[in-house]
């Protein structure tokens, strides 16, 4: 599996050596959901860190003696919309790495192009294939 770093950092690298096999079909839609969820987590994070200062100046505000219903009410719509957004992320994660998991690695470049296995090149044989009088299991049927 690619690492979403590698897709991310050498884009048309990686578009290119996975046209060269014929499976860039869903790097766009990797790309988008690799936004997605790293906009979510900075919407996260940005939230975590306005509670926390409303958290400090709650503590501040009740060492006065004054009123903090208001920032409370503030953390805790906060705290809600977090867990929305953490939920969100956890699905996202779920999207990315099942996407990625379509992606498969990148040919070596002495490698041939192709698109299946069909095009595949002979470089070398050992010996004669043996003849069989019964027609042989596939990989999958074994």
């Amino acid at each position: 599996m690619l690492d979403i770093k590698l897709i991310r950092e050498r884009e048309n690298e990686v578009r290119a050596a996975l046209a060269r096999r014929g499976a860039a079909t869903h790097l766009d839609a990797l790309l988008q959901a690799d936004q997605k969820r790293r906009r979510l987590v900075t919407d996260v994070e940005n939230l975590k860190r306005q509670r926390n200062t409303a958290s400090e100046e709650i503590g501040k505000l009740k060492k006065a003696g004054q009123d903090t219903a208001a920032k409370q009410v503030a953390v805790k719509a906060a705290g809600e919309q977090i867990a929305a957004l953490d939920d969100q992320i956890q699905q996202g994660d779920q999207e990315l790495n099942s996407l990625l998991l379509m992606i498969p690695n990148t040919p070596q470049t002495s490698v041939p192009d192709g698109k299946s296995a069909a095009d595949n090149q002979v470089v070398r044989m050992h010996g004669t294939p043996p003849s069989l009088a019964f027609k042989p299991k596939t990989h999958m049927e074994l």
